[in-house]
């Protein structure tokens, strides 16, 4: 299966394969189990001066990380 550039030459989305390979790529991501890590790196942000906001905002995405996805949530800061 192949399919061109649009007129915006922005790469094609399938850009080489046939009907069978697409079937086993959409039977296979049905089955993977799939794991998600989300790393925010905040160099400016100081752990040890982080305001009670930034804390409860951090805190927040972490809980629906954790429940819509099972995700883990990592924060890279200045100590």
């Amino acid at each position: 299966m192949h399919r061109g550039t649009g007129a915006m030459h922005r790469p094609p989305g399938i850009e080489v394969g046939d009907d069978a390979t697409l079937r086993s790529l959409q039977h296979r991501a049905r089955v993977t189990r799939t794991r998600l890590e989300v790393t925010i790196v905040q160099p400016g942000l100081s752990a040890a001066r982080a305001s009670a906001a930034q804390l409860q905002l951090l805190a927040c995405a972490e809980t629906y990380l954790y429940e819509t996805a099972n995700a883990p949530l990592e924060v890279l800061c200045s100590s």
